[in-house]
């Protein structure tokens, strides 16, 4: 009898040890292999932020290459000296920059000394003042070449302003060309990343003619190309939800990343929310 006691005791030990040799094994694994995912995620998420400020820093450079090739021209030092705004047209040149490049939608605008915008090459708009505008200000005053990122009337865009002078060396005012986050947005789509660029709520009123037109309640969507199932998905889902996601989420069989864009003055401007699938 004693001996069949012991031989229990040894089997029930030995199935107690096996079992929590296996269970502490199966939790071993599966630490690790969550520790892994966790890895590719955060890496996914540094590769994704990495890719989408590289093709801003590119954009930003293309649209000032474009604004100092256009600034030098005699026409326009002519039409600005006398006056003459009527003969200023940039759209044939917009034309072809959106046939024969990726930049499908550049805007030209002339802006006096004043802040007075006395040109647009996308609408027949004009004479309003942008002094509101921080960055276009700092041009005016400083009378310097410059590139920003800001939201005004028609859209969250990518700016490059440089200033025009006489012959005389007579400050007359700025030339701006602004550019969108479409290419962008199709750029990072090549790289199977979806994109909502959603401008900050409290821009809802300086928007008075939005490009868009897509809204999640005050918040705007600025890339026209956007996928509106992912747009429907967040509002769905709730915006604010999103817009404060630290760095990443794994949620309905994406990686949800979130960029979020500070203007020159370290204020917030947009989220650029990026899905992975």
């Amino acid at each position: 009898m004693k001996s069949k006691k012991n031989i229990y005791i040894i089997i029930l030990l030995f199935l107690t040890l096996t079992t929590f040799i296996i269970l502490g094994t199966y939790y071993y694994i599966s630490s690790k292999q969550e520790n892994l995912l966790n890895s590719i995620y955060n890496t996914t998420h540094i590769n994704i932020v990495k890719t989408t400020q590289n093709l801003i820093k590119d954009k930003q450079n293309t649209t000032l290459a474009i604004a100092l090739a256009l600034a030098k021209n005699d026409s326009l030092y002519k039409f600005m000296q006398t006056q003459d705004y009527e003969k200023l047209d940039y759209k044939k040149i917009s034309a072809e920059i959106k046939e024969h490049t990726k930049y499908k939608d550049v805007w030209i605008q002339i802006v006096d000394k004043n802040g007075k915008s006395i040109y647009r090459s996308w609408t027949d708009l004009k004479g309003d003042n942008l002094l509101f505008r921080k960055d276009l200000k700092n041009t005016l005053t400083n009378q310097n070449v410059s590139t920003s990122i800001s939201v005004a009337l028609f859209n969250l865009t990518l700016k490059a302003r440089t200033p025009i002078f006489d012959y005389n060396n007579n400050f007359l005012g700025a030339l701006e060309v602004i550019t969108h986050f479409n290419s962008i947005s199709k750029d990072l789509k090549e790289n199977n990343i979806d994109c909502l660029v959603i401008t900050d709520k409290k821009y809802r009123k300086i928007l008075k003619y939005p490009y868009t037109n897509i809204f999640i309640d005050d918040y705007y969507i600025a890339n026209k190309n956007a996928n509106l199932d992912l747009v429907n998905y967040v509002k769905n889902n709730n915006v604010e939800k999103y817009i404060n996601i630290p760095n990443f989420i794994v949620e309905n069989g994406y990686l949800i990343s979130n960029f979020i864009l500070y203007d020159k003055n370290n204020e917030k401007l947009a989220y650029i929310i990026n899905f992975m699938d």
